[in-house]
């Protein structure tokens, strides 16, 4: 049975396109997990877990933070490669890629690169003079190491077709970020049934993910508050890095939850939401997020950014709105309109475009062949 090293600097337990990569090849092969996390108690003990031992909440808060981040950590990785000898490495991020190849470099024909985010063209890329020249750097390595490994793997068509110019490098594989089938754990449900209970009757706009300014929440949040509306509520659910907002009458907050608790919420609302900008960075131009799938897994019309994939999706199954969320007048005519629209017919939509055109099951056969094509 062949090893497969799949590595990541993230916190595993929350990567839920991780886990659904292990889900997917296990019994094929014999998996091993590099990552940051103290406890994997939502995993299957089908793999081997190496723990990278880093938890800082931010990776670059200081001089000795960004050295043991950009050192010391893709060091550890390197080394970790080379004792273990896999015969395949999955990179799921970009700050994996440099270790990965380092260690392979003899046989970069085993080497997958997960882009499922545009890495150089991120947000603060360009603030300052020195995030310029790290980010140069950034593309250097990325350009160069892609055209020598087996193959990229993305999330859209978009990003995969912007890859393929700026590198000049075969489109890489696309393999959308959905969900899988849900399984949820009940212990949560009288939790949830409590918060609900008390703004039953009311729309339910739900948002998932990191409570930050990086995704544009205080846009969402005061557009929210200053529409003044008697029949919707606003629930948010993530880690909140903007403390300055607090529940209210018209907003709860709920703290980051398990993966497997995320579908027992979100069946409960009515209307997902992802308020991104796209005017600030590529990367947010071309995104096609997993929350969009979990959402319409749920049963959920959607309010969210536009771009070319979200119009894609909201044009052929008219299950709710795109909009520019750089305008708080935009975002409250929409809450508005939302509320004088057939909110049924468009959960009705999301569920039925989901169940008939996502399925993980079909991009699970992707990232087979793309296993199972290397030699």
């Amino acid at each position: 049975m062949k090893k497969i090293l799949i590595c990541s600097f993230n916190n595993i337990s929350m990567d839920s396109r991780i886990k659904r990569y292990i889900s997917s090849i296990s019994g094929r092969y014999k998996i091993i997990v590099a990552g940051c996390e103290k406890s994997l108690q939502s995993f299957k003990n089908d793999f081997i877990f190496e723990d990278l031992h880093f938890y800082s909440k931010r990776k670059n808060k200081n001089i000795f933070e960004f050295i043991n981040y950009n050192l010391f950590l893709k060091i550890k990785l390197y080394n970790l490669i080379c004792r273990h000898k896999p015969d395949i490495i999955h990179c799921n991020d970009f700050e994996t890629l440099l270790p990965a190849y380092l260690a392979f470099h003899n046989k970069p024909n085993k080497i997958i690169y997960d882009s499922h985010d545009l890495w150089t063209e991120r947000i603060g890329v360009k603030r300052s003079l020195f995030h310029r020249l790290i980010n140069y750097i950034d593309f250097l390595l990325e350009r160069n190491i892609t055209g020598r490994i087996f193959k990229t793997i993305t999330v859209s068509d978009s990003i995969a077709d912007f890859l393929s110019v700026k590198y000049r490098m075969v489109k890489p594989v696309i393999i959308k970020n959905i969900s899988d089938e849900s399984h949820t754990c009940e212990s949560y449900a009288d939790l949830s049934g409590q918060l609900f209970k008390s703004i039953s009757g009311k729309l339910k706009f739900v948002y998932l993910g990191p409570i930050s300014e990086e995704r544009n929440l205080p846009m969402l949040i005061d557009s929210f508050i200053a529409s003044h509306s008697k029949n919707s509520h606003l629930i948010l659910i993530g880690k909140n890095y903007i403390r300055n907002y607090t529940s209210n009458e018209s907003i709860t907050f709920i703290d980051e939850i398990p993966e497997e608790v995320i579908p027992i919420y979100l069946e409960k609302c009515d209307i997902g939401v992802h308020p991104m900008r796209t005017d600030n960075s590529l990367n947010h131009k071309f995104a096609l997020p997993n929350k969009l799938f979990q959402y319409m897994q749920a049963g959920l019309a959607l309010l969210v950014f536009k771009n070319i994939e979200t119009e894609k999706i909201i044009n052929t199954h008219k299950n709710g709105y795109c909009i520019d969320f750089t305008d708080n007048n935009t975002i409250i005519q929409s809450i508005n309109s939302i509320e004088n629209s057939d909110v049924s017919r468009m959960k009705q939509n999301s569920l039925k475009a989901f169940k008939s055109s996502y399925s993980w099951n079909e991009e699970k056969i992707k990232y087979l062949n793309v296993l199972d094509s290397i030699k």
